[in-house]
């Protein structure tokens, strides 16, 4: 029960800090600010933003100094064009279309095009922690059933339910799914994409998971990171401790600690190399953040009243 309790706090806390990680000043209804938005080059490293997508020419963005909005723009930094009047809390770019969750009064699933038309209600669900999309079949956790797993057809609109435990979280990696399953001591799953074939693959508590070419990185509730190795025979390796917020690019840890910094930590031959302090920022990062090329963006967390985005430019590392 504590852990059920601490997860939904912690997940609760995430969500805010993705909420407002836009957010320099109290709501007000002046026009969006395109200088915050402006991001120089396309493609963000960090693929688990749930408020920010990319095409590579358009960003796609919720800002919730606008209510929750969504907005689109060009990788140049243009006028942001509202594509909605609801509040959004996550979005998922798929090819020409743009899923994302709502928490008004008419909450679900939605759809539509990139410029906010052929909108379409999907789903009816309180919330729904959005997964990914494979073959025409969404993926996606709904909270109305006790954090169940499910996939809706695209094509014909079918909810099919893969799993009744309590999930989350997953993602598609390589044409399965991986999830963790807090009704078995939040063990690390992997599952065909009709939902056959569950194996557990980490018996360890996992809060969060990573994939990289050495094999896959969890996180548990105290901040420990590991490397699973891909070989059965192998056990997990230590690789950081006291980990507040953790993203990895390829072979690259990129993590914060409570002390306020950002660390950079390269996993070779199965093994962790000593950890460096990236950048030391003034205001420290607490909460969570995002790299869009060599941008680090965060925001000002530990002032959420006043919160404000941060933008600092990243130092050149060697691997």
């Amino acid at each position: 029960m504590k852990k059920r309790i601490l997860i939904l706090v912690t997940t609760g806390i995430l969500l805010i800090a993705c909420l407002t990680l836009f957010m320099i000043k109290k709501y007000q209804t002046n026009p969006v600010d395109v200088t915050l938005y402006h991001i120089d080059q396309a493609t963000p490293q960090n693929l688990d933003a749930p408020f920010l997508q990319t095409d590579g020419e358009q960003i796609f963005f919720i800002d919730q100094q606008q209510k929750g909005r969504i907005y689109s723009m060009s990788v140049h930094g243009d006028q942001p064009k509202q594509l909605t009047t609801d509040s959004a809390v996550q979005l998922l770019l798929d090819e020409n279309m743009i899923y994302y969750t709502v928490l008004d009064r008419d909450n679900g699933i939605y759809r539509m095009d990139k410029k906010g038309k052929q909108l379409k209600k999907l789903v009816d669900s309180s919330f729904s922690d959005l997964i990914g999309i494979q073959n025409n079949q969404l993926y996606y956790v709904d909270s109305d059933e006790n954090y169940a797993l499910k996939k809706l057809d695209l094509r014909q609109l079918k909810i099919e339910t893969l799993s009744t435990n309590w999930i989350g979280p997953a993602k598609l990696h390589n044409n399965k799914l991986y999830y963790v399953d807090h009704t078995d001591q939040w063990g690390l799953y992997e599952m065909d994409l009709d939902g056959g074939s569950p194996k557990k693959i980490v018996n360890e508590d996992v809060f969060d998971f990573f994939f990289s070419s050495q094999g896959i990185v969890t996180q548990n509730e105290k901040g420990n990171v590991f490397l699973q190795k891909k070989s059965s025979n192998s056990s997990s390796v230590l690789l950081a401790e006291r980990v507040v917020r953790l993203h990895v690019f390829e072979d690259q840890l990129i993590y914060n600690r409570d002390d306020g910094k950002l660390y950079r930590q390269s996993i070779r031959n199965g093994q962790g190399e000593n950890s460096q302090p990236l950048i030391d920022p003034d205001p420290p990062i607490f909460g969570d953040f995002f790299i869009v090329s060599n941008w680090l963006y965060y925001y000002d967390s530990m002032n959420m009243k006043n919160a404000r985005l941060h933008r600092v430019a990243l130092p050149e590392t060697s691997n």
